[in-house]
């Protein structure tokens, strides 16, 4: 797919103009960090790989008012190219909710598959 075609379609389902300028570089620099990737898919079909920073939760205490946990997305690309700029803020919203859930349930994964290893390891040192 060539960036004109990206960039008209990413424009189409935020509900804004394609960008009038716009570069034709298709590789997007990523600044180091730890992202969490996750990938989402709108309802037309178009797939864009998120990077996003999460910031864990905070309890309240005398020091600090606390806060939940957060996911913010940082880079959004398709085909190497980043649309994060843009995507509307009802968009953002559901891909930082989404990876959020979905960052959940990996660790969910993660441990279940733990346990499952430490039950068979358990099973074999009865056998």
């Amino acid at each position: 797919m060539r960036f004109s075609d990206v960039n008209n379609m990413a424009a189409s389902i935020c509900g804004m103009k394609p960008a009038a300028t716009v570069q034709n570089n298709p590789q997007t620099t990523l600044a180091p960090g730890p992202w969490y990737e996750y990938q989402y898919t709108d309802s037309e079909g178009l797939v864009i790989d998120c990077h996003l920073e999460y910031e864990a939760a905070e309890k309240q205490s005398h020091d600090s008012p606390g806060h939940s946990e957060t996911m913010d997305l940082i880079y959004a690309l398709v085909n190497g190219v980043d649309i994060c700029e843009v995507l509307s803020d009802d968009v953002k919203g559901l891909i930082e909710e989404e990876a959020l859930t979905s960052m959940e349930m990996d660790k969910w994964n993660g441990d279940y598959d733990r346990g499952e290893e430490r039950a068979h390891d358990r099973a074999e040192c009865e056998a």
